[in-house]
């Protein structure tokens, strides 16, 4: 299992309160700092992380122990006989299991009874021998495999994801693999519905704790102590599942400004590497949990400006192995196709402008740009040849991603981008981002006029400007309440954009929109009031 990410080099030019990325954990802290590993400043009623996420602030008591001075003599042996264990009392074992509450483990004497109780936890009933999509029940048990009862607020939760939060996860999936195969997959398996559900509190506001705790931690920990290509397929498929929703969880619960990276290094890459699924279910439904984390990675890097290093080459895996059929340019496959291709795109321009975290990162990224490239070339053909491969991507678009409608305004009012679909918003957002940090890191030595002449561009589309107010216009007029397409990714563009308007009347249909975006269940105050603070003279 990948481990998750905690501590990150940053640059020297970021703000003080910044630089110090990893926390140890507090004991005193409140629950949700504590659940996410975080640092908590303990302040009452509610606690800054808390007060700036406007989530609920609960502190709970903790039971100490004090130091047990008490030695035994060397040459005294306690004198245990089964008498005197028979009234031992329980004890009981807790382990976190990262979400506030605990997993208890107790200690009891080895009779019939509990044995019984043993055999029932290993082997919970009603266990699913098949499914569609889900393969044969792999030999490890409970939490990966069995089926755990609903209670009603678990029964609303789950409509609630199908409704508001499954459409954005599956923007570029016409076949719809969060809401129709991983659902099933969750009803399977306990630890997966488990972190499903916490998605779907903490995106709905609702308090996480009305989620039944099914040992989603446990099964972390566990996963992290084996070594990758163990598990039997369908294993692995609910191993990456717990993984991705997880780090999901981590990105809705969290304002833009405290997203972090999801991976140590490069060392998790080998748990994406399987791709051997025959069953076509599992295998759209890892294709989406891949997708699903490369769309995370590349928000944060966003947010950050910072070389998104390694999932380049997982981005390229992804697609040079995608296939779930071949129904042309509009079909579900080839809208996926597309959608990937653009944000492979944007990658290849953000390792191309954005600084590397550490040394070793920008010994990959340099050696990225070299294997793209022949001895002879330059920086400034490596810039030609992105600018190409974006003009050849937005020109060739299937046509589901084009708009339906493009009204332009006067220069202080952005323009009126329509789509007809949650994919059409979101592609054309990244490519549009990636043209925006393309321009703004063009080399003196690539000349517009010479390179429109050969790329047939509209000199229009050579202009930075251009692309922030395409952003923004397509942002503001797609309705995200309604239509459930806004993602991390397409937040942090769209924050990269917003900060570039200039008049009064942009800066306030930007603020209405954000409202629009908390409503739909996004964290983005602090999002919000940092704009302002870049808007201030």
């Amino acid at each position: 299992m990948p481990e998750v990410g905690g501590s990150t080099v940053v640059g020297a030019d970021r703000p003080p309160h910044r630089l110090k990325r990893h926390y140890t954990r507090t004991r005193s802290g409140c629950e949700r700092c504590r659940a996410q590993r975080r640092k908590c400043d303990e302040g009452k009623p509610r606690c800054r992380r808390c007060a700036d996420a406007g989530a609920v602030c609960k502190y709970v008591k903790h039971v100490s122990f004090k130091n047990n001075t008490q030695t035994l003599s060397k040459n005294v042996a306690p004198n245990l006989t089964a008498s005197s264990t028979e009234n031992y009392p329980t004890i009981e074992f807790v382990l976190d299991d990262g979400s506030g509450g605990g997993v208890k483990f107790s200690n009891h004497s080895s009779n019939s009874t509990d044995g019984a109780r043993l055999d029932n936890q290993s082997s919970p009933p009603g266990a699913l021998q098949s499914s569609s999509g889900l393969g044969s029940v792999p030999a490890e048990g409970w939490p990966l495999v069995g089926q755990s009862p609903l209670s009603n607020a678990e029964v609303e939760l789950l409509k609630y994801y199908s409704h508001h939060i499954a459409p954005w996860l599956d923007v570029y999936d016409q076949n719809q693999t969060f809401g129709n195969h991983v659902p099933r997959l969750a009803m399977a398996s306990p630890c997966v519905l488990e972190l499903l559900l916490q998605v779907s509190a903490v995106f709905s506001s609702r308090p996480v704790e009305i989620v039944q705790r099914r040992d989603a931690g446990l099964f972390h920990l566990q996963a992290m102590s084996n070594p990758p290509g163990i598990e039997s397929p369908s294993s692995a498929l609910r191993t990456i599942a717990c993984f991705v929703l997880a780090r999901t969880l981590l990105f809705v619960d969290s304002i833009p400004d405290t997203w972090e990276c999801n991976f140590q290094g490069d060392g998790a890459f080998l748990y994406f590497r399987r791709f051997n699924f025959l069953d076509i279910g599992q295998r759209r439904m890892w294709f989406a949990f891949l997708t699903l984390i490369l769309r995370l990675e590349v928000a944060y890097c966003l947010m950050n400006q910072r070389a998104p290093v390694w999932i380049s080459e997982l981005a390229h895996q992804i697609q040079t192995q995608w296939g779930m059929g071949n129904s042309g340019a509009n079909g579900p496959g080839g809208i996926f196709n597309a959608s990937l291709c653009c944000l492979k795109l944007l990658i290849d321009v953000m390792n191309f402008s954005f600084p590397p975290f550490n040394t070793s990162d920008a010994t990959t990224v340099l050696g990225q740009i070299s294997a793209s490239t022949t001895p002879s070339t330059s920086r400034a053909d490596k810039w030609n040849e992105l600018s190409n491969g974006l003009h050849a991507w937005y020109t060739s678009r299937p046509l589901r991603l084009e708009p339906l409608a493009e009204v332009e305004h006067p220069e202080s009012a952005f323009p009126t981008v329509i789509f007809p679909t949650g994919a059409g918003v979101s592609a054309n957002i990244l490519y549009h981002t990636a043209m925006l940090l393309l321009l703004n890191k063009k080399p003196q030595r690539v000349s517009f006029n010479e390179h429109n002449t050969e790329s047939g561009m509209d000199m229009a589309q050579m202009s930075a400007h251009w692309h922030t107010h395409r952003i923004c216009g397509i942002a503001i007029h797609s309705e995200p309440v309604s239509t459930n397409c806004w993602d991390p990714v397409m937040i942090a563009s769209f924050s990269l954009a917003a900060k570039e308007a200039k008049s009064s009347s942009q800066q306030n249909d930007i603020v209405l929109f954000l409202e629009q975006l908390r409503v739909a269940g996004w964290h983005i105050n602090g999002l919000a009031n940092r704009l302002r603070r870049q808007w201030s003279p």
